[in-house]
């Protein structure tokens, strides 16, 4: 989320119990993935673990939704394209 967002809601809830980490990059330095990346991302990782931790590292690395990265790991690995 934006900082600004961000700070808006630790104004209306209040502080937070714990810690928070942010992570900051330059504005536009969010890289949109092209779709064959994601699919030989997801297919070299579901090589070297099961296919729900491959969605969850793909997710992590690309930024992308795990529960949709997973529905897409299946689809390649049945052959379809899922789209």
């Amino acid at each position: 989320a934006p900082l600004d967002a961000l700070a808006a809601h630790y104004a209306a809830a209040g502080a937070p119990k714990g810690e928070v980490v942010v992570c900051v990059a330059p504005p536009g330095a969010a890289v949109a993935e092209d779709e064959g990346a994601v699919d030989r991302l997801l297919l070299a990782l579901a090589a070297e673990m099961p296919a729900a931790r491959a969605a969850g590292e793909a997710a992590r690395m690309t930024g992308g939704r795990k529960s949709d990265l997973y529905r897409r790991l299946l689809d390649l690995k049945e052959g379809g394209d899922g789209r």
